[in-house]
């Protein structure tokens, strides 16, 4: 894995062009400690960097960027191609000679004799990377199908910049500073910046599965954008291919898919390891990596002292069943908090989903033992495993036949009974907070639509501020309006496209990437998401219970008694630590000024900080976004001074 960066300027308007870039490259050293390369065209348009995390093929080699055999393309790439090995052998065929044993000169011959379109297509894996065109003069910056891999850029119609994190084209003076308001709102609603837009105004991210071309002309630049994979494309055209199959059918299928899948990403020339949370998802990724690994698999767990969603004893049994080389950290609540003012420093942008913690100190544990670890992430929005999906549709749905004024009646009832008188009554309803899912029928009791009922249930903040942030899954609630697919497959589908990028797949990077470690997602190939979406879904969700197929697939690897059990989630228990030891920490964040600065009114944070002492833990993760939001602030007035 690795950090990318680059420049092209049709006016050559920077003086300092090498410098400029190497400080860019720089500033994405933890993705790529091991070396380090930056190129610079004679004309000074061009400038390209890389960062290495050297996995495959560890010799100087492979430093980029990377020129092609006939000097026409020119490359930067962050990810791994899994099956390039049969890329090169079919080029090797064709008369392409390589010296190095990496994916990327691959990728990038591959590009050069079928061009970058037909390339993309045909690649299996995770990236981002930015290649240039020396006889076209055209850059194109390239996104992995999903969005696994992060890639950011600004453009002014004669300049493009572009990166793997902010941080990286906010060294360069031709972007701007200024925070978009619409990011902030989008904060604050889902706990990330969600979208195609960034925290700095004008910055994008390339969309998952597409290509942005830049073509130098006389004028300036000329931008394209072509989309070679999209998820609402694929799920309809797949969703009638293995219907007719019957399920012991779709099961082995999955199976032998998800095996090769994991196979493909245990390549490594580095040690390899897996994350185990005891849930569904990671036990069997771990029990398909370990049926697949002629050694004891390494697996890494973290447990929470003191706290009732503490999953740890779970893995360690599956752990011992599969017979791996487990690891067990048990962390302190000390040990936690000391890390939540660091946030701000490893995320380049904003990010309020409080599970960051703990998956930037299992990717911590991780680290002093492998560089590439599995991870199951992809699980929950593939094959229904959110309880949104069954309790919070069905409860939607039974609300939805009562009389509006009964439900009104009901809402303020609710509303008026005080959170901790609800949370003492969590024994008789499960380990979750029982205000939380009080607040969440809250939510819900006055939606009309799907739609609104899908937003309610993913948004943070039901009320105190004006949030104008479009919810993100508009264009695809366009796309699948009056289709055939169920209100579960639309909700998976809009998670799929925008929850799981913007939110799930940026803590796993940014967590991973701040200690150099390289995450791997075998759920989330490509080939895995067109059979998934051919499920019908019976095969997801029975009788109320997600992830029916996985868990099938699973009980032939992992006795039923170790994993089938509620979902817990991954998370810190915030509301008591910001109401006992980190209250002082919190309050004098939220007592910054940069906050009014980027438009949050400090006697609403005031109003919602003391509703949240006196009781209101339902506005903790509100008041997680705030806090984040102006840490990062903070941070980035001290990188500037």
């Amino acid at each position: 894995m690795c950090g990318i960066a680059g420049i092209m300027d049709c006016r050559s308007r920077l003086e300092d062009l090498p410098s400029i870039i190497a400080d860019m490259t720089d500033r994405l050293h933890s993705r790529g400690p091991d070396d380090h390369g930056v190129f610079v065209s004679p004309s000074h348009d061009l400038a390209l960097g890389h960062r290495r995390l050297a996995v495959i093929d560890l010799a100087a080699a492979g430093r980029q960027p990377m020129m092609s055999q006939s000097g026409r393309m020119l490359i930067v790439f962050n990810g791994e191609i899994y099956n390039y090995k049969t890329l090169r052998s079919e080029l090797e065929t064709v008369g392409s000679r390589f010296a190095t044993e990496t994916d990327t000169e691959v990728l990038l011959e591959a590009c050069d004799r079928w061009g970058v379109h037909k390339a993309v297509e045909r690649l299996v894996g995770m990236f981002a990377f930015a290649i240039y065109d020396q006889h076209e003069r055209t850059l194109h910056l390239v996104r992995d199908r999903v969005g696994i891999k992060p890639h950011l850029f600004w453009n002014d119609g004669v300049a493009v910049v572009f990166g793997s994190d902010l941080r990286a084209l906010e060294a360069c003076p031709l972007v701007p500073s200024e925070i978009d308001p619409q990011a902030v709102s989008s904060l604050l609603r889902y706990s990330c910046v969600m979208g195609a837009g960034s925290i700095v105004k004008g910055v994008e991210k390339v969309p998952p599965g597409t290509i942005v071309s830049f073509k130098q002309t006389h004028t300036g630049l000329m931008r394209t954008d072509a989309r070679y994979w999209d998820p609402v494309s694929v799920a309809i055209d797949s969703s009638a291919r293995t219907n007719s199959l019957a399920f012991v059918e779709q099961s082995e299928m999955l199976e032998n898919m998800l095996s090769e899948s994991v196979r493909d990403r245990m390549v490594s020339d580095v040690p390899l390891g897996c994350f185990l949370s005891g849930g569904i998802d990671s036990t069997l990724v771990a029990a398909l990596a370990q049926k697949n690994s002629s050694s004891n698999l390494k697996t890494f767990t973290i447990g929470m002292t003191g706290s009732h969603l503490d999953e740890s004893p779970y893995a360690s049994r599956i752990a011992s069943h599969l017979e791996t080389n487990h690891t067990e950290h048990m962390v302190t609540p000390e040990e936690a908090m000391s890390l939540i003012p660091e946030m701000a420093s490893i995320y380049d942008e904003p990010f309020a989903d409080s599970s960051q913690l703990p998956t930037y100190l299992i990717s911590r544990i991780a680290r002093r033992d492998v560089t590439v670890a599995l991870s199951g992430d992809g699980g929950d929005e593939l094959f229904g495993g959110y309880v949104r999906y069954t309790l919070g549709l069905s409860t939607w749905k039974r609300l939805r036949r009562l009389p509006s004024p009964l439900r009104s009646l009901l809402s303020g009832c609710l509303g008026l009974v005080p959170d901790r008188l609800l949370d003492t009554s969590a024994a008789l309803f499960g380990p979750q907070e029982f205000s939380h899912r009080c607040q969440r029928l809250l939510a819900i009791m006055s939606c009309t639509d799907l739609e609104s009922m899908n937003a309610a249930l993913l948004s943070t903040w039901q009320g105190h501020f004006r949030l104008n942030a479009s919810p993100a899954h508009l264009d695809v609630d366009s796309r699948i309006q009056g289709s055939h697919f169920s209100d579960e497959e639309k909700m998976m589908l809009r998670d799929f496209t925008t929850y799981l990028v913007d939110d799930i797949l940026t803590k796993v990077d940014r967590a991973s990437m701040g200690v150099s470690l390289e995450a791997r997602v075998p759920l989330l190939d490509h080939r895995v998401a067109e059979l998934a979406w051919g499920l019908p879904l019976s095969s997801k969700i029975d009788r109320g219970n997600g992830k029916y197929i996985l868990r099938d697939i699973l009980s032939r690897h992992v006795p039923v008694d170790l994993f089938d059990r509620p979902k817990m989630g991954f998370s810190i228990p915030l509301a008591t630590w910001l109401r006992g030891p980190l209250r002082e920490w919190a309050e004098a964040t939220l007592a910054d000024g940069s906050l009014e600065d980027v438009g949050l009114d400090p006697r609403i944070i005031k109003q919602v900080w003391d509703d949240f002492l006196r009781g209101d833990s339902a506005s903790k993760n509100g008041i997680w976004s705030i806090l984040m939001l102006s840490g990062w602030l903070q941070a980035r007035v001290e990188k500037a001074s």
